[in-house]
């Protein structure tokens, strides 16, 4: 008879106590393993959104001050402070940004 494993369900809502058959086995069911596999692709989903989402926010703050910054006699500090780092940030460090955001609440 192969040595059983005891381990706990993966899937969050789940994290029964179980026996596994295999030194690999992460869920309790063939259902929490299903249920485990959506929320990931939902997610994946959600952080695509809103990661283009984030893209056209940047885009348009860009715009925005690119508007203002022809029209001096508007810009603030703040605006031209602001219009400095969105012009220094690359839509690479979107995404550095996007997961601190999400890290911090």
């Amino acid at each position: 008879m192969a040595k059983q494993i005891e381990k706990t369900c993966e899937y969050n809502p789940c994290g029964k106590k179980f026996f596994a058959q295999r030194s690999d086995a992460r869920f309790c069911s063939s259902n929490c393993r299903a249920q485990s596999s959506l929320m990931d692709r939902v997610s994946e989903v959600i952080i695509k959104k809103t990661e283009t989402e984030m893209e056209a926010m940047y885009e348009a703050k860009r715009i925005q001050l690119d508007k203002k910054f022809e029209m001096a006699s508007d810009l603030s500090n703040g605006d031209i402070n602001l219009y400095h780092k969105l012009i220094r940030t690359p839509y690479n460090n979107l995404k550095k940004m996007f997961d601190n955001r999400i890290s911090n609440g």
